[in-house]
């Protein structure tokens, strides 16, 4: 995938790395502040975890997970720590999600680079991810998921580049943040197989990734059963959609064709008798892999595939054009596909996630006023359901059962917006009049207690 061009023969490439590159996060980094408002769900639902460690109440007892596992404990620590430095847990989440989205884009350059061999590419990737309209919306919002894909990419970036005991570094912690990340183990136990040259050095490599891994890992799993809670480590949900708008599907819809075509393009049988082909094999099994979990567990989960995806499928557009014998305009192709991606990035920002954070920034007061309401009204032995359980819970300090849109809550208490159940009688109502005037039945949260 070389552009076939010395990059000390073309200075000006130089200095797009160099200036560049810091110039795109840059821009990042102002436009994502614009969103420092906004804060989803699932932020305060892991905030309630450091309440519970901060007050001394440990890993116990935390039911409000998707799953059976428990809150993702580098990340739980990392706040309490704050939290106990008397910083505000909140605005310190709000501060390293922000910062790491940025290291994302950084390390999706570079990652992107030793994927392409090109800086050309490499710096489309990471203006892509910067114009990325579901890191735009997680960046600012105080959820773990930007540490997540930025260690899973700094992971897959040492294992491209042969530091295996930084890809097991970083590996290991994000596996204490999301149990998925121990699959990734495989690829990366591949890659030292066939790399290492002989037996014995990759055995001793593997041994190596191994104490790292388990030396990071082990400590958690030994608390976890001596203190019988879950061991499986769980990242809490971001209540950020994957994707809400035709433009947000069509973006996915050309990285993941971009992908295929990367793929057949490298499963050529010279190519698969390389070490190369064969590394180029695991870091798209490593992709498929966040994005089955982006699918199946959290859309969060494809921030750390989308610079793979981005990368492949530029540099397909620009190996299709060199097959097309067009080898003059090659770069034309890749600079298209950029402009084409943009475009629907900047569709998918406006069309859609800026409504959703507007609105989640306009109901965050108004449910802040029912769960202050609940924290002082309703009886400790009360059982609660909401439509926002992790702001509800993390206000009144109390558990609180998830309550889908439309579903019924089988609870003493409930918090909705904008309709009634059948059943409960209203008790408490506030009206959030910064609502939109054309949808005034979504301005009205209420609570409900069962009769």
């Amino acid at each position: 995938m070389n552009d076939n061009v010395p990059h000390d023969r073309l200075p000006w490439l130089l200095r797009l790395g160099r200036y560049g590159v810091p110039a795109v996060i840059l821009m990042f980094y102002i436009t994502a502040a614009t969103g420092f408002s906004f804060t989803p769900d699932g932020t305060f639902l892991g905030l309630q975890w450091v309440q519970r460690i901060v007050h001394g109440e440990g890993f116990h007892g935390f039911t409000m997970l998707p799953g059976s596992g428990s809150p993702s404990p580098f990340w739980v620590i990392l706040l309490s720590t704050g939290s106990a430095m008397h910083l505000d847990p909140l605005l310190l989440s709000k501060i390293l999600s922000l910062f790491f989205s940025c290291v994302v884009i950084l390390v999706s350059y570079l990652t992107a680079l030793d994927i392409t061999d090109n800086l050309i590419m490499a710096f489309c990737v990471a203006l892509l991810m910067a114009a990325n309209g579901l890191l735009l919306q997680a960046a600012p919002s105080g959820t773990p998921h930007p540490v997540l894909a930025a260690l899973l990419l700094g992971a897959l970036l040492c294992m491209i580049r042969h530091d295996r005991v930084l890809a097991s570094l970083a590996l290991g912690l994000a596996c204490l943040m999301a149990w998925q990340a121990i699959v990734l183990a495989v690829p990366l136990c591949a890659d030292i197989w066939m790399a290492s040259g002989s037996r014995s050095r990759a055995l001793r490599l593997l041994t190596t990734s191994y104490v790292v891994l388990t030396a990071l890992i082990a400590p958690w799993l030994i608390y976890a059963v001596h203190n019988r809670i879950p061991w499986l480590t769980e990242i809490p949900p971001s209540s950020i959609p994957l994707a809400g708008t035709p433009a947000s599907w069509a973006l996915l819809a050309i990285l993941a064709a971009g992908c295929l075509a990367g793929t057949v393009m490298l499963l050529s049988p010279r190519l698969l008798a390389e070490t190369l082909g064969r590394r180029h094999i695991l870091i798209l099994g490593w992709t498929l892999w966040l994005t089955i979990c982006a699918l199946a567990w959290d859309p969060c989960f494809i921030l750390a595939a989308l610079p793979v995806g981005a990368a492949y499928a530029i540099a397909s557009a620009h190996s299709l054009a060199l097959r097309l014998r067009i080898e003059g305009r090659s770069m034309a192709a890749v600079f298209l596909l950029t402009a084409l991606l943009l475009v629907l990035s900047q569709a998918d920002v406006g069309g859609g996630r800026r409504a959703l954070m507007a609105a989640a920034e306009k109901a965050v007061p108004v449910i802040t006023e029912l769960a202050s309401r609940v924290r002082t009204s309703v009886p400790e032995e009360a059982t609660l359901a909401a439509e926002w359980p992790g702001l509800v819970g993390y206000v009144a300090a109390r558990p609180v059962t998830a309550l889908s849109p439309g579903g019924s809550p089988g609870t003493d208490f409930a918090i909705t917006a904008g309709r009634e159940i059948a059943g409960y009688a209203a008790v408490y109502s506030a009206v959030n009049t910064s609502g939109p005037p054309e949808a005034p039945d979504q301005s009205r949260f209420l609570i409900w207690k069962r009769q």
